[in-house]
């Protein structure tokens, strides 16, 4: 998948599935905005290996679902680009 400057919003991003996918559309050339509901050094990993690929990336934190739709106006509006969401957090 080319990403052509898009950004990803990835929910779940601190662990597993979430974090794979977070680190793979970074490989990709997406910047990412990375979910975590409290995975802090799950979540700098992921950062880091975002960096580590050649894009921006960037932690929200949040325990609430409530918040995703508020995360994803605001990283679109943030980014200027075109917003590809990836939903991996737990039920």
């Amino acid at each position: 998948m080319s990403a052509g400057g898009k950004t990803a919003l990835v929910t779940g991003a601190g662990v597993g599935i979430g974090q794979g996918v977070a680190l793979r559309l970074a490989r990709d050339g997406f910047d990412v905005a990375a979910h975590h509901a409290g995975e802090e050094e799950g979540a700098r990993e992921t950062v880091s290996g975002i960096e580590g690929a050649g894009r921006r990336g960037g932690r929200l934190r949040s325990l609430s679902r409530a918040a995703i739709p508020t995360y994803v106006v605001w990283v679109a509006s943030e980014s200027g680009k075109r917003l590809l969401m990836s939903n991996s957090n737990r039920p």
